[in-house]
């Protein structure tokens, strides 16, 4: 999944933003005090939403009654990747926030409504996601799991295949031998 379009207006430190990366990677920088901050926090308020805000129960810029992160999705297809082309809209994710709480809305490419948004989100970062301060106070064999894990490497499945590796090669060495 990947971000194709962030917009945002009075959240903490922005006043507007819009950000289209061109190709894989977007610069942020300013000086302190700039908003730089800001805008990594806009995409984790509008992507993990009550999680994401525990520190920060209301992300409104000082000043305002209302704020608004808007993400757009997408999913490159091989094509996309080889030729460079802009990934076609998957996802769009609109979440606003008011004096009175926040309000999630998640529309396909076809502008339907999704129903449960929190969930369809959370399937696509909950996976990938962890917190890395806590995972750098993790001892070295926890550490070592969760990133396996997190890769999808089951090393159960790659110490039985050597096996399989060894036992021919020793039934091939014995051929060997023989002849």
């Amino acid at each position: 999944m990947k971000i194709i379009e962030l917009r945002g207006e009075n959240v903490k430190r922005i006043k507007a933003i819009r950000i289209k990366p061109k190709g894989n990677m977007v610069v942020i920088s300013g000086k302190n005090g700039a908003g730089k901050t800001s805008v990594l926090d806009l995409i984790w308020y509008c992507l993990d939403g009550g999680k994401g805000l525990k520190d920060t129960p209301i992300p409104i810029r000082k000043g305002e009654t209302k704020a608004k992160a808007i993400t757009v999705l997408a999913e490159p297809t091989e094509e996309d990747l080889l030729t460079g082309a802009q990934p076609q809209p998957l996802f769009t994710v609109t979440r606003t926030w008011t004096e009175k709480g926040s309000y999630l809305k998640v529309t396909n490419a076809q502008e339907e409504v999704q129903q449960s948004p929190q969930e369809l989100l959370d399937s696509f970062i909950g996976r990938l996601t962890f917190d890395p301060l806590k995972f750098a106070q993790m001892k070295e064999k926890d550490q070592r799991e969760l990133l396996l894990k997190l890769a999808n490497i089951d090393l159960e499945v790659l110490d039985s295949e050597i096996e399989d590796v060894r036992e021919k090669r020793r039934l091939q060495g014995q051929t060997v031998k023989l002849l």
